[in-house]
């Protein structure tokens, strides 16, 4: 398994593409996925959502912005969901394995806690005790762009908001043994900085294995 997690507007999700098409290229079965998009927590939200539009804005707003009393239950009930994807993810993942597929990651695990410790609703302690029962990647990827350039790429959030997640994301990187890419160069040159680190492991479709919550990696796909 291959993610990629860093602020908004760092470059993900055209990382991630690239990515399966350079294990596609190498003979690998490889397939994006959006763990964040995928949620419990959005896949409500969604279902509200098409019931109606007002609730699905509420959601929406409750989500990207810091905690407030209208949005407490919902604040509170992330946390559980976010043990549900967990325990959902480690199935697929197991699924994925048996059918040999490397999934990549357009956001991940990681960038779920990042958001509920932005949001106020972990503490550092638990912050870190939550990471360790994350599934373990091979390849995990942290990019890194200025909160001032990610603003000005995305201009959907506050500046505050951009530094604080950049912050907690520095702080996840040691423990979760993130590899840190500076994305705030040309498309191409942070492509080959990426391509570069997976030239350094060996890519067989018929080796993706699945590492249970709470244990690290072995080092080999």
């Amino acid at each position: 398994m291959i993610t990629f997690s860093g602020i908004d507007g760092s470059g993900k999700s055209t990382l991630a593409q690239r990515t399966v098409a350079y294990l596609k290229g190498k003979g690998c079965r490889a397939v994006k996925v959006d763990v964040y998009a995928g949620s419990s927590f959005l896949s409500i939200g969604r279902l509200l959502g098409s019931l109606s539009g007002k609730a699905r804005k509420s959601l929406e707003n409750n989500m990207n912005s810091p905690r407030r009393g209208a949005g407490k239950v919902l604040d509170r009930s992330r946390i559980i969901f976010f043990f549900v994807d967990i325990a959902v993810f480690a199935i697929k993942l197991a699924v994925l394995r048996v059918r040999k597929i490397v999934p990549v990651c357009d956001r991940y695990l990681y960038d779920t806690l990042v958001h509920l410790r932005y949001r106020g609703l972990v503490g550092e302690k638990f912050f870190f005790l939550m990471l360790k029962l994350i599934p373990g990647p091979e390849k995990a990827f942290l990019l890194e762009l200025d909160p001032v350039e990610a603003e000005k790429r995305e201009k959907e959030h506050l500046p505050e908001y951009y530094r604080s997640k950049a912050a907690f994301y520095e702080d996840l990187s040691g423990p979760a043994g993130l590899v840190s890419v500076d994305t705030s160069g040309e498309r191409d040159a942070v492509w080959e900085k990426v391509r570069l680190e997976l030239e350094k492991k060996r890519c067989c479709s018929s080796a993706a294995p699945f590492h249970p919550p709470g244990m690290k990696p072995v080092r080999t796909w």
